[in-house]
């Protein structure tokens, strides 16, 4: 149970959290709130880029000041066989997240608020 005061409440926009096992994180996730109120607001969100590695794997690493929301690994010229480990992801700043990935060419990397795509 988690309760937000309402100062909280109308500036928070993005809550993230995560699941973790004996130290180790099992699972990620993050939920928007109060987008609704302020149309257009998550188009603002501050920059930040994103550093990508392309090996077996897809290696993402935000290596700005803050969150990478929305990051996505696409593979628009094989999208309907094409399969990531997972997808729509919030790198906080510094985080390295590796996504596992079926195919490692044609790969565009994009989120909501990236300086710039990455096409691999």
């Amino acid at each position: 149970s988690l309760r937000l005061t309402k100062e909280e409440q109308k500036e928070i926009l993005i809550f993230s959290l995560s699941l973790l096992c004996e130290g180790r994180t099992e699972d990620n996730t993050f939920y928007f709130v109060n987008y609704a109120k302020t149309p257009g607001i998550l188009k603002q969100l501050p920059e930040t880029r994103v550093e990508v590695t392309v090996a077996e794997d897809v290696i993402l690493k935000n290596t700005g000041k803050v969150p990478a929301v929305g990051v996505t690994v696409e593979c628009p010229a094989y999208d309907t066989v094409f399969t990531a480990s997972e997808n729509y992801l919030l790198l906080a700043p510094g985080e390295e997240r590796r996504v596992k990935v079926n195919r490692n060419d044609h790969l565009r990397i994009r989120g909501l608020n990236l300086k710039n795509g990455v096409e691999r």
